[in-house]
């Protein structure tokens, strides 16, 4: 059985990429495989091969190929380590300063806020809630609130996500 499984939910996996997974037995023992990011995998699932085994590792054979090959799905991760992962798999998109602009932003604004908050954490209300604390936010240096413009790129990293 091969079946075509999109790769969305997972972090540094192609995401315009699709992948055929296969499930098969061999020697009474399911077996799952399938080629991500140009990488072929054959692994054991461990599974005697029942009718009702069978019929589990069928129904997503991906995310089982991705546990055995240990990768994490995005929403396992800390909210600032995909902040800074996402912002460096689109650095080309933008100008060097820009760059250094959103990772001071990150480092200073939302990694004291958010700290160890997982993605799936993250929702529209604490996103709606960092944006109020922000604004009232005093700048050290200049003694005043921030401005506008950090205020709007620190809201396009977290749409960014």
């Amino acid at each position: 059985m091969i079946r075509v499984w999109h790769l969305s939910l997972y972090k540094g996996i192609q995401m315009t990429r699709k992948t055929k997974v296969k499930v098969y037995d061999r020697n009474g023992i399911i077996w799952v495989s399938g080629t991500i990011n140009k990488k072929q995998y054959r692994k054991s699932t461990g599974y005697e091969n029942t009718k009702r085994n069978f019929a589990f590792v069928s129904r997503d054979p991906l995310s089982v190929l991705l546990k055995l090959i240990d990768v994490k799905k995005e929403d396992d991760y800390n909210f600032i380590e995909y902040c800074n992962y996402s912002l460096n798999i689109t650095q080309d998109k933008r100008s060097e300063s820009t760059q250094r602009d959103y990772k001071s932003i990150i480092t200073s604004h939302l990694k004291p806020y958010f700290k160890n908050c997982r993605i799936k954490d993250v929702n529209a209300d604490a996103v709606e809630l960092f944006l109020s604390n922000f604004s009232k936010k005093i700048n050290p240096s200049s003694k005043k609130a921030y401005s506008s413009s950090t205020r709007r790129k620190a809201l396009f990293i977290i749409e960014m996500l």
